[in-house]
């Protein structure tokens, strides 16, 4: 009785889609007060879900729709120049929001230097 009830699991398993997930390559981009803009070119990869047109928006500015198809990853390509953090959103191209990622900026914060202290080299 077990096997079956674990034969049966597993194709019910195998049956269900897999959940639409998206990975952000690189997720942080570091600013500096010198440049404060984050200027990088990052790619979105989707895996899972099921076969249909996505489409990948910033804000309310629809960017590229590329076919998805669950057994491949599709690839968006960005060239990102912004001052904040960049939201992202996969929707259908009817509008249906189907997953969404951030893009951080993260301000550098340049350490304080000590001073030498004029000690020699074998001495604390």
């Amino acid at each position: 009785m077990i096997q079956l009830f674990s034969v049966v699991l597993v194709c019910v398993a195998e049956a269900a889609p897999a959940e639409l997930q998206l990975k952000l390559i690189p997720q942080t981009c570091v600013v500096t007060e010198q440049q404060p803009q984050c200027q990088i070119k990052a790619r979105l990869l989707v895996t899972g879900g099921e076969h249909q047109l996505v489409c990948l928006h910033q804000d309310t500015t629809q960017l590229s729709c590329q076919w998805h198809l669950p057994t491949q990853t599709t690839a968006f390509i960005l060239d990102v120049h912004t001052g904040r953090n960049l939201p992202l959103w996969l929707k259908t191209p009817q509008g249906e929001v189907i997953a969404s990622t951030t893009l951080q900026l993260v301000q550098f914060q340049g350490a304080h230097k000590r001073h030498k202290r004029g000690y020699l080299w074998n001495m604390l």
